[in-house]
């Protein structure tokens, strides 16, 4: 008996998400009454309230705004992604393809890092 990954083919894996749970028998090892193991990816992102204030407004006589010593209050958005479910975000093709127009020619934020992995800094 042979192992084969579903990313090997890409007919075998539309097939395999389409007719069965999880891509079918996820391994030769694995017993089919046992839980399958199902890796998460986990990423957070803060916004804080004060951490854009090193600009502000000045009056005629030179007085500006106290800035505040710490970064403020902030917001915690978190995420979890995984294979099998994705992220949970459904898009149709229009909300897609809208998306694609509003980056196509635009430069990602580490141009040097894109340029090592894509050849190009383009979106």
């Amino acid at each position: 008996m042979v192992e084969l990954h579903v990313d090997t083919c890409n007919m075998l894996e539309e097939r395999a998400n389409t007719k069965t749970k999880y891509g079918g028998k996820l391994s030769v090892r694995k017993a089919q009454d046992e839980k399958p193991l199902i890796m998460f990816g986990h990423d957070e992102c803060i916004f804080k309230q004060y951490t854009m204030t090193n600009k502000s407004w000045k009056a005629p006589n030179g007085a500006v705004v106290l800035i505040p010593k710490d970064d403020g209050q902030g917001i915690m958005i978190c995420a979890f992604q995984s294979r099998e479910f994705g992220f949970g975000l459904q898009l149709n093709q229009e909300q897609l393809a809208l998306i694609n127009q509003h980056r196509n020619n635009k430069d990602y934020c580490d141009e040097k890092a894109a340029i090592k992995l894509r050849g190009t800094s383009k979106k």
